[in-house]
């Protein structure tokens, strides 16, 4: 189950620069205000929807801002 505060890709890039990525974290800055910080991410499987037990691939979701 996914938490209501995960973010898409797409969804976090209009909010964060990306500066890198570090194990599971990813160091970014937030457009709205310049802040610096970390952002935790997780990928699940997208499901062929013909065949809803074969993972056709992984997205990923961003998560749980921490300001550096």
């Amino acid at each position: 189950m996914l938490a209501s505060n995960m973010l898409t890709k797409d969804q976090m890039l209009e909010q964060y620069e990306v500066l890198g990525f570090f194990y599971d974290l990813c160091i970014v800055k937030r457009k709205s205000d310049g802040v610096k910080g970390t952002l935790q991410y997780s990928s699940h499987p997208s499901l062929d929807p013909l065949d809803s037990a074969e993972p056709i691939g992984y997205t990923r979701y961003y998560y749980n801002f921490v300001e550096e």
